[in-house]
């Protein structure tokens, strides 16, 4: 049973309060996120740290939902109430603006592992530690092109509640700094770059990477710098083939891409691309983290020439994309997958910013069940 679905058929002790939604029929036409727990500590002792990372999750999506949800609530609650003021009718309604006010409570008594603004190595990170001493090995999340760390913001607070020393660094060339400080960098920069940041842990890390952070983490695991590697839209070890609705946004930029020069994508080449399957309201959250990319590294991943030999990498292997990706083709994903040996999960309908669109929250909790 999936930790979502699990949460959802779960009931605390009578004092820990939850919220019951099997007396009230019409709540299977909410959000799922609203079927969850409501918590607060101490956490109960039979908990697993499996557990208390599902619970994260599930917190995780009502926190970015809570609005949607609470709205939809009082909705259903006044129009069932206007249609009938008395009876099982009436109980419904007011049963559902409980539920819409529970939600908002349950984000204020939240139990995920608080996110922090850190330096490692020199570079600008998040972290989030988990409550106790950590039980399980730390994840360090590696961002992709034209992103920054705040890329995976969301992702660190769910994974320290599983036990999971969670750790998103930026690289060189980032965090609003111009594109002189991403001139003449190589791919090998980047590593370099990560490696510095490992250097810190005390112990080997999991890598999870997105796009072209994917691809450094490949090139980690073929170094022996990795416990595990899980990639997100990965950008491929082989020629970075581009779609033909992405020609008319990167030809423009070719000039600068064949001599190695920064260049970064605008709003409207992003949001066509990458944040295709994000709602408008959400693209200016992400587009003011746009920075420039090193062409030298760019014009590197197109032609193919950053090579990772397979039979080096040794570790486990998690592969993941989305069937509307609109730079990495669901047939560079399944080449990827099919490059270390494994099954890649290929999830209908989701675009490049796999890692917070609508649904990351379940991509998360694979990642999570997945690293646990």
């Amino acid at each position: 049973m999936s930790p979502t679905i699990w949460l959802a058929a779960w009931r605390v002790t009578p004092s820990r309060r939850a919220i019951s939604t099997s007396r009230v029929p019409s709540v299977s036409m909410l959000p799922s996120s609203v079927m969850c727990a409501r918590l607060t500590r101490p956490w109960p002792a039979a908990c697993s740290r499996s557990t208390r990372s599902a619970v994260s999750v599930c917190a995780t999506r009502i926190r970015s939902r809570r609005s949607t949800v609470s709205r939809w609530a009082r909705i259903w609650s006044g129009v069932i109430s206007e249609k009938s003021g008395t009876g099982r009718s009436c109980q419904i309604g007011k049963g559902l603006d409980k539920i819409g006010k529970e939600v908002d409570d349950l984000v204020m008594n939240s139990t995920e592992p608080q996110v922090t603004s850190s330096t490692r190595a020199g570079f600008p990170t998040y972290e989030a530690a988990p409550a106790s001493a950590p039980g399980k090995a730390p994840v360090v999340l590696l961002h992709g092109a034209f992103a920054d760390h705040e890329s995976f913001r969301g992702w660190l607070g769910p994974l320290a509640a599983g036990g999971h020393h969670a750790i998103a660094p930026a690289r060189r060339g980032r965090v609003g700094v111009g594109p002189e400080r991403a001139e003449g960098l190589a791919f090998d920069d980047y590593v370099a770059d990560t490696i510095a940041v490992l250097d810190t842990l005390d112990e080997p890390a999991i890598l999870v990477g997105h796009s072209l952070g994917a691809l450094v983490a490949q090139r980690l695991a073929e170094q022996g710098r990795a416990r595990a590697i899980v990639l997100l839209a990965p950008a491929p070890p082989a020629m970075l083939t581009a779609q033909a609705v992405a020609l008319p946004h990167f030809l423009p930029q070719m000039p600068r891409i064949m001599t190695g020069r920064p260049f970064v994508v605008g709003p409207a080449a992003c949001s066509a691309l990458a944040l295709n399957r994000l709602p408008e309201a959400d693209r200016p959250a992400v587009h003011q983290h746009l920075t420039h990319e090193s062409g030298k590294v760019y014009r590197a991943a197109m032609f193919g020439t950053i090579k990772v030999d397979a039979r080096k990498v040794t570790v486990p292997v998690f592969v993941a994309g989305g069937t509307d990706d609109r730079i990495i083709a669901t047939s560079l994903t399944r080449k990827t997958a099919k490059h270390y040996g494994v099954e890649p999960r290929i999830i209908e309908g989701r675009g490049h910013w796999i890692i917070g669109e609508p649904g990351w929250e379940d991509l998360l909790a694979e990642v999570v069940a997945w690293v646990s």
